[in-house]
């Protein structure tokens, strides 16, 4: 068996018997690569015709953009969390011991709408017979069990 030279670095090589007619690049890292470079251009200028491998070629393309771009978002670190607003500042006296700033803003919101006035001490006054109610309601719960606490 002849020994050829290989297309890329020009040495000469063995072509192994079962392939010697179409063997042109020998073993090394650096042909075998160039021999790939070369099959796959050919290769994609014959498909670049086909309409169909061309879609199929860009989404493979995308998802492998999608999957680089997910991994890198994996990797990074979280953004850390915003901080707490800060509490309001209190308005005024309290109205027997009841601060605001103790309530949360949906309960502000609605005792200021059964009151129709912004007034820190509607509000507070209204807060307060909420509270009394509720006590009340309470204390007939467990009194007359028509209602049970769950």
């Amino acid at each position: 068996m002849e020994p050829v030279k290989c297309a890329h670095c020009g040495l000469p090589l063995a072509p192994r018997p079962n392939n010697r007619e179409k063997q042109k690049y020998c073993g090394s890292h650096d042909c075998q690569k160039r021999r790939n470079r070369a099959k796959n251009k050919t290769y994609r200028k014959e498909k670049g015709r086909d309409l169909a491998f061309k879609l199929a070629e860009s989404k493979r393309q995308q998802e492998i953009r999608d999957r680089r771009r997910y991994l890198a978002k994996l990797d990074s670190p979280a953004p850390p969390p915003p901080p707490p607003p800060p509490a309001p500042a209190p308005e005024g006296k309290p109205l027997s011991g009841i601060d605001l700033t103790h309530y949360n803003d949906t309960l502000l919101g609605l005792a200021a709408m059964f009151t129709g006035s912004d007034d820190p001490e509607d509000v507070r006054g209204i807060i307060i017979r909420f509270a009394e109610a509720g006590r009340r309601l309470r204390r007939e719960c467990r009194i007359g069990g028509a209602i049970e606490k769950t």
